[in-house]
């Protein structure tokens, strides 16, 4: 029972110990946080852009918001459509490829935007200029 209440002993020391060591070092990071020079003001990159939105004020900011959701509802229309051209395999994509040769088109897949390609949502949206006429048509169908 005595060993067993010095490794009790010991375990709290060293756990006292390391609860210590982390504390010294919070502080250290804290104090040199606090030194570096926070009112430096730094580029948002290295390129120099600068991020316009946030120098707009509240009611600006709400604005170019309330202006830009027409845009952002039909890339989210067309990247919808996109997926589900793609993957609806046996009913909207014969369905698809039937209105494209209806309109004397080339039966061809509607490119589907994709985050880690920069160019993805421009080829989607000459894709869905070019055939709108299709896009409208299955669209009314649904």
């Amino acid at each position: 029972k005595k060993a067993e209440a010095a490794r009790e002993t010991d375990d709290d020391v060293a756990s006292d110990t390391s609860d210590t060591e982390f504390a010294d070092l919070s502080n250290e990071v804290e104090r040199e946080d606090a030194s570096a020079n926070v009112d430096e003001e730094l580029p948002d990159n290295e390129d120099g852009w600068v991020d316009e939105v946030a120098l707009l004020d509240q009611d600006e900011r709400i604005e170019l918001q309330r202006d830009i959701r027409p845009v952002k509802l039909v890339l989210l229309k067309l990247r919808k459509l996109s997926y589900k051209l793609i993957n609806s395999t046996t009913i909207l994509l014969p369905a698809w490829r039937k209105i494209l040769l209806d309109l004397q088109m080339t039966p061809t897949n509607m490119p589907q935007d994709v985050c880690t390609r920069w160019n993805s949502t421009f080829d989607m949206l000459d894709y869905a200029v070019v055939h709108q006429e299709a896009i409208d048509t299955v669209t009314q169908r649904r």
